[in-house]
């Protein structure tokens, strides 16, 4: 079965198109392929930054309610547990 001329320049046609998409597919995946641990190290430091705030905040949290059960039980130490219930 032999092909027509038509059909055989579509083909070509095709094949001419699809290789610069294939080759610009492949730099794609390889760029890919570099960039996530790239991302991955940048989230895993993003993470720890994240993580050092939440432990900071609870330990701040901790003073702020030892030095609040510790405040004088006068008028000073009242309104800074009547400032502190409003937060």
């Amino acid at each position: 079965m032999a092909l027509d001329k038509p059909a055989v320049q579509k083909a070509d046609l095709q094949k001419h198109e699809l290789t610069p998409a294939l080759t610009h597919t492949g730099t794609i995946a390889e760029y890919i392929l570099k960039v996530i641990p790239a991302l991955r190290a940048e989230l895993k430091k993003a993470l720890d930054e994240l993580d050092a705030a939440r432990t900071l905040a609870v330990a701040t949290n901790v003073k702020f309610q030892d030095a609040l059960d510790n405040a004088p039980d006068s008028e000073d130490g009242q309104a800074l547990r009547d400032w502190a219930r409003k937060g």
